[in-house]
């Protein structure tokens, strides 16, 4: 994993940042509905059936 994939994924780590990300760079009206309070941390590493191992995007 990267440098750049480390930042993100410990600024994505907290909702807050998640919310004043998407705010701050989607000027979408529907932005406005999200109920940013829902958010919350999934698991972004997998173990696929033939035991390969894969870490996908934290968002």
């Amino acid at each position: 994993m990267g440098q750049h994939d480390r930042i993100y994924r410990s600024l994505f780590a907290f909702p807050r940042m998640v919310e004043e990300v998407m705010r701050g760079f989607i000027r979408e009206p529907w932005v406005e509905r999200l109920d940013f309070s829902t958010l919350q941390r999934e698991n972004a590493s997998f173990v696929s059936a033939n035991l390969k191992g894969r870490d996908g995007d934290i968002l």
